[in-house]
């Protein structure tokens, strides 16, 4: 019997028993506000598309993984609705569209090619980001992070030298949308500055804030 020690998310029912065959145990929701409210609240792991259930709400859902980055198959009936995500998101490192029906061997290569990549890593001046193993170092000391300012940090060294307002940040970050809530922003960057130093964040007068490196 296989072991199931790594998750997966499942928009959708269908390919639920085939992904623990693969061995992920799968959490399956089917609505997208659910979806985009657990997306916000968890660490990044792969998620299985049922196309069927693509439509305009989906794509607040699609909006919410690729501001997070977490890697995404799709899984169509159709073979022009294939292509047409082929399209749409072929050039993403970590996305991958499989037609029906889905072989256990097909979605396993599929999980390893985007689930299990080599450390990736973002550096910038004293810092750096395991983008893989989530951890974030100053100067090759660990910083403990928690999940959302793991991923304002990321925002922010993403463009180093860039100014992003706040509601850059709450889109880049966490994938929101909501104008008030841009107070989160500052929390969290008061948090981040506790933790790497007062130093590495600046504040631009009526504008956002930026990393300062030289």
């Amino acid at each position: 019997m296989m072991t199931m020690n790594r998750r997966c998310l499942c928009l959708g029912y269908r390919d639920k028993a085939l992904l623990k065959e693969c061995g992920y145990s799968a959490k399956a929701i089917s609505k997208p506000a659910n979806a985009i409210n657990f997306i916000k609240n968890s660490n990044p792991m792969p998620v299985i598309i049922d196309a069927a259930l693509l439509g305009k709400d989906c794509r607040r859902v699609l909006n919410a993984l690729r501001a997070r980055h977490w890697p995404i198959i799709f899984i169509t009936d159709t073979d022009g609705n294939l292509q047409h995500l082929q399209n749409l998101y072929g050039d993403e490192q970590r996305c991958a569209a499989l037609p029906r029906p889905v072989s256990r061997t097909a979605l396993q290569n599929a999980l390893r090619s985007i689930a299990e990549p080599s450390d990736e890593k973002l550096e910038v001046g004293e810092l750096s980001l395991s983008l893989v193993n989530r951890l974030a170092y100053r100067n090759g000391v660990t910083v403990p992070l928690t999940e959302q300012e793991f991923e304002l940090l990321r925002a922010l060294m993403a463009s180093p030298r860039k100014v992003k307002s706040r509601t850059e940040l709450l889109q880049e970050a966490w994938g929101y949308i909501d104008l008030g809530s841009s107070r989160t922003v500052d929390m969290h960057v008061r948090r981040l500055r506790a933790k790497l130093g007062e130093d590495l964040i600046e504040t631009i007068y009526r504008q956002g804030y930026r990393l300062a490196v030289g």
